[in-house]
């Protein structure tokens, strides 16, 4: 794929969007486009800086950027990419206007599997999905009624829950909102594309991925009503809009199918589990009390106290820093709702 080229076509996608019209004050962002030896920022192609990692908004050169890597994702309509990196800009957006509302990530990793839990996700993912052809104040009473009774069930993990709305969701919200305006086909075939994943089994067991389309779904409902949310304070948008929104009753049951997906998941991850244990019992052990201070989120997982981190890790005791972009487990303990490293395990090096 030529970088340049790309660049090209994606900056000229980019200047046809009136970007105040999507988010009051959202104005576009300088990015760079890269993959393993290159990146091309403002039409100009240069080496690769090591830090570029993954698909974000940085710090580079005094300015807040947006990365997109070309060969991690790989998309061929440039609509799409645009509006993909539309979700990186809102995210140097975020840092400009000063967000403070992240969740706990790794936190997020220890939310409940439970049949219940998970039970009221689900009734939420299809409140959601049903509010996008049949927006109206009802369901929206209906959805705070369901995220009441998280909120009852377990207060932070739900707390994390519309954090990472508040932060991914609003992002994606945007980006969709992009697409919408690049081309209309292509949003009704993502938007098809989003109802099927926020109702999918799987995605009732993951909340933080979740986030990315439950906030699709219930900021475009919020708008739909007219109701104003887009503010960079308060402890998330959810509680924001919370204050002024009075729950509706609705019936809520335990579905039997998320109960088989939660056997199912388990036995998905014994696969992950094995290369916990693996890395416990032929690894070697270093002790290094610290804290994780940088991390990918998509690729974590967690068993009882370790957490397997199968590509990058950061971790800083306040002297030192190390980062690892290997297969690593980190032993860790928790405690008044923090989780911080005790050490890790790698493999050994052959000598």
């Amino acid at each position: 794929m030529d970088l340049e080229k790309v660049y090209q076509e994606v900056d000229y996608l980019l200047d046809q969007l009136d970007f105040n019209a999507l988010w009051n004050g959202f104005h576009k962002f300088p990015f760079a486009l890269y993959n393993e030896k290159e990146a091309c920022l403002n039409h100009k192609v240069f080496p690769k800086p090591d830090f570029f990692y993954g698909n974000t908004a940085i710090q580079y050169n005094q300015e807040i950027i947006a990365i997109w890597n070309l060969e991690l994702d790989e998309i061929d309509d440039m609509d799409i990419l645009a509006a993909n990196l539309v979700h990186e800009m809102f995210h140097c957006f975020q840092m400009e206007n000063q967000e403070d509302r992240y969740p706990d990530d790794i936190e997020l990793l220890f939310s409940p599997i439970t049949e219940k839990y998970c039970s009221l996700r689900y009734k939420d993912s299809k409140l959601l999905v049903k509010s996008y052809e049949h927006p109206n104040i009802e369901i929206l009473q209906n959805i705070f009624y369901v995220r009441k009774k998280m909120i009852d069930y377990d207060p932070q993990s739900s707390l994390n829950e519309v954090k990472a709305e508040t932060i991914e969701g609003t992002a994606e919200y945007v980006s969709s909102k992009a697409l919408k305006a690049l081309s209309l086909s292509q949003y009704l075939k993502q938007m098809e594309v989003y109802s099927k994943k926020l109702i999918s089994l799987e995605l009732q067991l993951d909340p933080r991925r979740r986030s990315y389309y439950s906030g699709v779904f219930f900021y475009s409902l919020l708008e739909s009503l007219s109701i104003d949310f887009k503010v960079f304070y308060g402890v998330s948008i959810f509680h924001n809009v919370m204050t002024n929104i009075k729950p509706k009753y609705i019936n809520i049951k335990n579905y039997r199918s998320i109960y088989k997906q939660i056997e199912n998941h388990e036995k998905e991850c014994s696969k992950e589990y094995a290369l916990i244990k693996d890395l416990i019992e032929n690894g070697e052990y270093i002790e290094f009390p610290s804290c994780i201070v940088g991390y990918d989120p998509m690729n974590m997982f967690v068993k009882n106290n370790f957490i397997f981190c199968s590509s990058y890790v950061s971790l800083s005791n306040g002297k030192e820093e190390r980062k690892f972009y290997q297969h690593i487990v980190l032993k860790v303990f928790r405690t008044n709702a923090q989780t911080k490293v005790k050490g890790y395990y790698l493999r050994k090096v052959k000598v």
